[in-house]
């Protein structure tokens, strides 16, 4: 998870292109980033050396990524944004995740947490579940359904990095935290390298704050 071992992999938060496309997406500047991590899936070999699961997805591992204090609201403004990074080619058999086109609707949503039905994002399309070359991306929303699905190949992995991102005012949303890395030297060096105004994605004070004296600064 953030911050990474690797320096390389912590600059990529820093992606101009999905900065500024999640800045056009919550029509704000004041955006923060949330922390992010790495998608690994393997092989599950049982003792026979069959893959384990027989192969198939369970059929009711849909769920939306919410990491909010609030119920899903069809304003996009309140979605964080996702960022799937295909490090390595995925092929079908390597289980890559299921998308559904999805908007919040009055109609139920059967929840895999509570198997209720409840009002929410509601599935308007086709499922999406095609393998991606290495370099590919993926965004989505936190309300948009998708799911697991089952790694068939007996050999190999499917290598994921992902960045979110929302509004810097929403203090309601979030996954995690990342503020106990604050003494990780990776955290530190990426911290370096930004600008005061770089420094506020990762929940800084603003430039011209007043922790910022030249005691703090050192």
């Amino acid at each position: 998870s953030f911050p990474y071992p690797e320096a390389v992999l912590n600059q990529s938060v820093m992606d101009g292109e999905v900065i500024e496309f999640s800045k056009r997406w919550f029509d704000t500047d004041d955006i923060v980033f949330h922390p992010g991590g790495t998608l690994v899936r393997y092989p599950r070999i049982d003792e026979r050396g069959e893959v384990m699961g027989g192969g198939h997805a369970e059929p009711d591992d849909l769920h939306i990524a919410n990491f909010s204090l609030l119920p899903p609201t069809a304003d996009r403004h309140y979605h964080q944004l996702f960022f799937w990074f295909y490090m390595e080619d995925v092929v079908p058999e390597q289980g890559p995740t299921r998308f559904w086109p999805t908007e919040v609707t009055a109609d139920g949503l059967v929840s895999n947490y509570d198997n209720v039905e409840q009002a929410g994002p509601t599935p308007v399309g086709d499922r999406f579940e095609e393998g991606l070359p290495a370099g590919s991306l993926v965004i989505f929303t936190s309300a948009t359904i998708h799911g697991r699905n089952a790694y068939m190949l007996k050999t190999g992995q499917r290598y994921i990095i992902k960045h979110a991102w929302g509004r810097a005012d929403h203090t309601f949303e979030g996954q995690g935290t990342y503020v106990p890395g604050m003494g990780n030297p990776q955290l530190n060096e990426l911290v370096r390298s930004l600008t005061p105004r770089e420094r506020e994605y990762f929940h800084y004070p603003p430039a011209g704050d007043p922790y910022y004296t030249d005691a703090t600064l050192e």
